[in-house]
């Protein structure tokens, strides 16, 4: 059976909207859709359907188009490498993602380099390659991953294991959070390899920030991060400064994103043993639940 991801419903779901507030118009192009541009649902998603044939070690995704109610499902990305963590961009025609196609072909096995891409989403044979500095290898070499748009579609953030400096990727590899501009200029990394305590006699080791994304008025960015010994929601301003915790226990809680209306947050949990979706208030973590009815500790 092959595994189907959906990464974001635009001008459908609550939470993955990517217009700040209220439904937006998508304007689709005629060649596609048979008539002048309309308020149309598009869902992006990612999809192992056309891996390759066994044996393989693992299984190639690629992204995806499907109108809100399922039909018209086309393929965007073909490649036999991972594409993954689409992110519409707030026009609602450009498609941000993650690939290790930097790896080349033809397959020959799990490739460790990654890098953001950008795409129109009916144009999906022009792609660009963000995360490229400018300097050998090293676009090649970011391990970028997870980008999401600020509300204005002029940035980025994304959770990299890279230097800014250029030297590429260095032990221990931990991440950090980086914002670039869509022209790939104003890489700036927004945690600063952040230190976390060791335990008993273990010296202090960097802290992993990872899987963010961009509050609806552009002024906080919420993560996850292990700087307080495990995974835990963390909120910062977009410049990086005013780091807040959210959550406080001791299971993971990972992966925040916004309600397109800036007060809640919904991010990934296992506090009840299994991995499950939380939703928290936006100002202070208070009122995390995980159904009707049902709150949990923070």
């Amino acid at each position: 059976m092959y595994r189907m991801t959906a990464s974001i419903a635009c001008a459908a779901s609550l939470m993955a909207c990517q217009h700040r507030g209220q439904p937006r118009q998508i304007l689709v192009p005629p060649t596609l859709s048979g008539a002048p541009p309309v308020l149309d649902s598009k869902i992006a998603f990612t999809s192992n359907r056309d891996q390759l044939p066994e044996p393989k070690t693992f299984e190639p995704t690629e992204i995806y188009l499907m109108n809100g109610d399922g039909s018209d499902q086309r393929r965007l990305t073909k490649t036999d490498w991972n594409e993954g963590a689409s992110d519409w961009a707030p026009n609602g025609t450009g498609i941000a993602f993650h690939s290790n196609k930097l790896c080349g072909a033809p397959w020959t096995g799990p490739c460790n380099k990654s890098g953001l891409f950008l795409m129109n989403a009916y144009d999906p044979g022009e792609q660009t390659l963000l995360t490229n500095l400018g300097q050998k290898d090293v676009g090649a070499e970011l391990g970028a991953h997870f980008p999401a748009w600020s509300p204005d579609g002029q940035r980025l953030v994304f959770n990299s294991w890279a230097n800014v400096d250029g030297t590429g990727i260095k032990p221990p590899q931990t991440r950090d959070i980086f914002v670039i501009n869509v022209d790939g200029t104003g890489l700036t990394n927004l945690t600063q390899h952040i230190k976390m305590k060791g335990r008993g006699s273990t010296a202090d080791i960097l802290a992993d920030d990872f899987r963010p994304d961009w509050s609806p008025d552009g002024r906080k960015i919420a993560f996850t991060t292990t700087r307080d010994g495990n995974l835990e929601i963390y909120l910062m301003n977009a410049d990086g400064t005013g780091p807040t915790r959210l959550t406080n226990n001791t299971a993971s809680d990972r992966g925040p994103k916004w309600s397109p209306d800036g007060t809640k947050i919904a991010f990934e949990s296992n506090r009840d043993g299994n991995w499950e979706i939380y939703v928290m208030n936006a100002t202070d973590g208070s009122g995390q639940i995980t159904r009707p009815g049902h709150r949990t500790a923070g």
